[in-house]
């Protein structure tokens, strides 16, 4: 799994790591999107993946590491309310 998850390598061990990354409606219950990747592509690389699965008056909930001044920017003009915790 190395190949497809790589972590760190030390030349005696290797460690593979991945990251997931979903979107869920709370509101409705639903899982509407997700995706298995390797943990070297960051949080931020999926920071305006949502935009065409949100609509006005949606809140969306992310951690720091969605931070993206294109993102928050769509999110305002859109009217589209976001929470960083």
């Amino acid at each position: 799994m190395f190949e497809s998850f790589s972590g760190n390598s030390n030349g005696l061990v290797k460690k593979t790591m991945s990251r997931i990354q979903f979107t869920f409606d709370l509101k409705g219950g639903q899982w509407l999107n997700g995706k298995l990747g390797t943990y070297k592509v960051t949080d931020n690389t999926f920071s305006t993946d949502i935009q065409h699965r949100v609509q006005k008056g949606d809140l969306v909930l992310r951690d720091l590491g969605y931070w993206n001044l294109s993102a928050f920017r769509y999110f305002v003009e859109n009217e589209i309310f976001f929470y960083l915790n």
